[in-house]
């Protein structure tokens, strides 16, 4: 069964990463990538802000491991 993993809003790009290496050597190669933004300074105008460093990175790491990689809009 695919496993649909989101970035929290306060976790590091490493420690995602992390985590979906946990559930690729458990076995289960259907990982999906979700980028959903990280906690703005500024909360009175938007909820997240899409991390734009972490596009190159998750975009290297999706090649390794050939996984798709999800950005959240909302």
């Amino acid at each position: 069964k695919p496993v649909f993993l989101k970035r929290g809003p306060s976790a590091p790009i490493d420690e995602f990463l992390l985590a979906a290496e946990y559930v690729l050597s458990q076995g289960n190669p259907n990982v999906i990538l979700c980028e959903r933004g990280i906690v703005p300074l500024d909360r009175s105008y938007t909820r997240n802000t899409l991390d734009l460093a972490a596009v190159p990175v998750l975009k290297e790491y999706s090649r390794t491991y050939k996984l798709l990689v999800l950005f959240a809009s909302s």
